[in-house]
């Protein structure tokens, strides 16, 4: 048997999960062990318990506890821009305007151009979208809406 008596077999023996074989192997070495005894006693003496009824809480104790929880609450944290010191606050407001100036810049120059009217008109007009409405059943459809004039504008 091994000499690490942090094994997870013991734990398994414990608990009644092992196989009758390697049960009654764990057994023997459990009565000859002095250590692994000494787990399986402990082991039982939580268990027995466990198994027992709860001991009842003193009268007033949840009340005693809230009170004292609201009493000793930890005041709330000041707010960090307030620990930066004032010349540093107006760099700091700055930076972050221009890191929102900087991310609208690169998400209009990056994102891929908006189709054109007529193209939008040639896709809802094609084969397959065509037939899928088709497959809608008219009440189902939601009604059309009201058909608006499509005007380019030049970016």
């Amino acid at each position: 048997m091994r000499t690490d008596h942090h094994d997870a077999r013991l734990a398994a023996f414990l608990d009644g999960e092992l196989a009758p074989s390697a049960a009654a192997a764990l057994a023997g070495h459990v009565r000859d062990c002095e250590a692994c005894r000494t787990e399986a006693d402990d082991n039982a003496e939580i268990q027995a318990l466990l198994a027992g009824e709860p001991t009842p809480l003193p009268e007033g104790f949840a009340e005693r506890v809230t009170r004292r929880a609201i009493t000793q609450m930890l005041p709330i944290a000041p707010l960090w821009w307030l620990s930066v010191p004032r010349s540093w606050r107006l760099g700091l407001a700055s930076l972050f305007v221009l890191a929102a100036i900087g991310g609208v810049e690169v998400g209009r120059h990056t994102g891929s151009p908006a189709p054109s009217p007529e193209t939008l008109v040639a896709t809802l007009a094609s084969p397959e979208i065509v037939a899928m409405r088709s497959a809608v059943p008219a009440a189902e459809r939601a009604a059309p809406p009201a058909t608006i004039p499509l005007q380019r504008t030049q970016p």
